[in-house]
């Protein structure tokens, strides 16, 4: 019986066995076919996640060593917005030595965290988002029940959308992400003239190296909505501080309303960034006030401020303007105290520059400009292009009548030279008389520094944006301004708060806006959830839907330019016409950054003959031409084209070898 037994239960197992092969041989799970791609997306979450954590935990024991008294809630967000800069620093400063090579950032990544870990580091962060988790976690008031889910919506959308290959995000295929993935290729930084913006500051793309160098593109997008994530929660807890629950709540609601913030958030920008590290500044700045006649909790609060000062201008250019208001606004905080004046100043300024310092040294030793390509111009720019890029003369000038218009125009976002980017919602306009008599009304308030001073940086901004768009309509672009509207997100939360002042027996404005205002965000939300759905970012993360198939459904005319010079040979080098992307390219190509490359070229050369010579001269053996720039409706253009032996054709896009 026993060895019957066994028998009859081998049997039964391959029994079992052959009618489940037989089975899935026809009917092949989904999660089989997704495996590759479920461990592909689970090595992109561990590797953004890993970059947070060693952020997170490394910042707040460097805010520690400061001696600043912060709660766990403040060295938690301060701490990993400090902690990411630093990442960013290495990530460029590796570059910059020449170890830009892929198992450098592993190793460098992976000894971090193991270091991380054997430190207690989850003990360090435990103590910041537990006290966090906590304050999150207290309902608001009755009529806001329902804020908490809608911003835990629009962060879980966002992050979703994030997923999915950058073909949405144009700037990311233009320089974001070509930038740092150039520096991998190279091994390190090179002398290139080939895009101008290869010299614009680069500490996030120092961050986005470390996904790239992992092969995980999808990690650049998820350490921009961190910053976003960041971001949100650093002006929920200002205003909650400083204000009230109630009010941090409705600045949250604000944010999320603005239709292109979680959009622009789950893009390999730097937008949100740029507007973390302002509004980190101005929160120390806060921070660095007591009631008007007390001095400063603690001179290193100023220092913070400078690094955070320091860490804004290593995004962007556009960044000046923070050092400055810092500077102006530690000018009148120590007015009446000329001891603590020049030291506080330079606790600020010296941060500030050392913190900024790398890219414009490396700028000055490479170009001999350390703003290339502005002001001083450099190799490889000249006046042509000059005019190109800043479109002078081209804004609305001096009209009265469009610069009345202006901040409605703006939220309309239909003139924005980015649409989807640069749609920022109607309700900083509806609410901006009543922030203006708030203004007014808590002048002389205890809570008056939290109000002056994003407004004060508010306004710097806006004017110096208003003078942008005056001169130039490539300036015209809402985003400019979130460094600025978003740390005002608590003000104007007052000013809605402040609108029940105004109800009265025959109509309550207050509840009428707060109808409004949830039919406005439903929509908002809805509209960027089929967005989302629409694009199918899970299918593509775990590879059910390839890249390139996903890049022909949104994005045509790139895949076309990537399947196009996929085709040439492979020491082929490619000049492009009127296509900036280069990111992913299989050769080495010349982007038109600026959709000016033909006719900078006519500009030097003189004819299409020359033209054609002076490529063949400089190397390059073929050229993409997108139609969209419709060259062949020009006696030029047509010339060039018939020099050139086409190859290579789809509906947008040729492909011409240099005879």
């Amino acid at each position: 019986m026993p060895k019957t037994r066994l028998l009859l239960a081998a049997a039964a197992l391959l029994w079992i066995e052959a009618i489940l092969a037989a089975f899935y041989l026809v009917h092949k799970p989904l999660l089989l076919q997704a495996a590759a791609g479920l461990g592909s997306l689970l090595l992109t979450l561990l590797v953004s996640g890993l970059l947070t954590f060693n952020a997170a935990v490394w910042g707040m024991r460097l805010l520690a060593r400061l001696g600043l008294t912060l709660d766990p809630v403040e060295r938690l967000l301060l701490g990993a917005g400090l902690g990411l800069g630093g990442l960013g620093l290495l990530g460029f400063g590796l570059a910059a030595v020449g170890l830009a090579h892929p198992p450098v950032y592993i190793a460098v990544l992976l000894a971090l965290s193991a270091l991380s870990l054997v430190t207690r580091g989850p003990h360090t962060l435990r103590s910041g988002l537990a006290p966090l988790t906590a304050a999150l976690s207290q309902p608001p008031e009755r009529s806001l029940a329902w804020a908490p889910w809608l911003a835990a919506t629009a962060a879980a959308l966002s992050f979703v959308l994030a997923l999915a290959p950058p073909a949405d995000s144009f700037d990311a295929l233009f320089y974001h992400l070509s930038v740092p993935a150039s520096w991998l290729k190279e091994g390190g930084l090179i002398a290139s003239n080939i895009l101008p913006h290869y010299w614009f500051p680069d500490l996030v793309e120092g961050l986005f190296v470390w996904g790239l160098a992992f092969g995980r593109e999808s990690a650049a997008p998820l350490v921009h909505w961190t910053y976003a994530l960041l971001t949100v929660v650093l002006v929920w807890w200002w205003a909650r501080s400083a204000l009230d629950t109630s009010t941090a709540w409705r600045a949250t609601l604000i944010l999320i309303s603005m239709p292109s913030l979680p959009l622009l958030a789950a893009w390999a920008y730097t937008d949100l960034a740029l507007a973390f590290y302002c509004a980190a500044a101005l929160y120390v700045l806060w921070r660095a006030c007591a009631p008007p006649a007390a001095e400063p909790v603690s001179p290193n609060f100023w220092l913070l401020a400078g690094v955070f000062c320091g860490l804004a201008m290593g995004v962007k250019y556009t960044s000046f303007i923070l050092p400055l208001a810092a500077a102006a606004f530690l000018l009148w905080r120590l007015r009446r105290s000329s001891r603590l004046l020049l030291p506080s100043f330079l606790r600020l300024a010296l941060p500030a520059v050392l913190v900024a310092s790398p890219w414009y040294i490396r700028n000055w030793v490479w170009t001999a400009n350390p703003v290339y390509p502005f002001l001083f111009g450099g190799q490889g720019w000249d006046s042509f292009l000059a005019a190109q890029y800043s479109a002078a003369g081209s804004g609305i000038g001096l009209d009265l009548a469009k610069l009345l218009m202006l901040p409605l125009l703006v939220t309309q976002g239909h003139l924005d030279a980015n649409y989807y980017d640069g749609r920022i919602g109607p309700f900083w306009l509806i609410l901006f008389p009543a922030v203006l008599w708030l203004l007014w009304e808590r002048r002389k308030s205890p809570d008056w520094p939290a109000l002056a001073i994003p407004a004060g940086f508010g306004l710097a901004s806006g004017l110096f944006w208003t003078l942008g768009v005056i001169n130039s309509s490539a300036l015209w672009q809402a985003r400019l301004l979130y460094p600025a509207l978003i740390p005002l997100a608590g003000l104007f939360a007052l000013g809605w708060g402040a609108l029940a002042r105004l109800d009265n027996r025959y109509f309550r404005i207050s509840a009428i806006f707060n109808v409004m205002f949830v039919l406005a965000l439903a929509e908002s939300l809805l509209s960027f959830g089929l967005f989302t759905l629409a694009r199918h970012p899970l299918s593509t993360a775990l590879g059910m839907t390839s890249r390139a198939e996903y890049f022909q459904r949104f994005q045509p005319t790139y895949a076309d330019a990537l399947a196009l010079v996929g085709q040439t040979p492979p020491d082929a080098r490619v000049y492009f016409l009127y296509e900036p992307r280069s990111y992913n390219m299989p050769r080495q190509v010349q982007p038109d950054a600026f959709l000016e490359n033909f006719n900078h070229e006519l500009y030097l050369q003189g004819s299409p003959q020359a033209v054609i010579a002076a490529w063949r001269h400089q190397g390059y053996t073929h050229v993409l031409y997108q139609h969209a720039g419709q060259l062949e409706q020009t006696a030029p253009g047509r010339a060039a084209l018939e020099l050139l032996t086409p190859l290579a054709a789809t509906e947008n896009t040729t492909l011409y070898r240099i005879p």
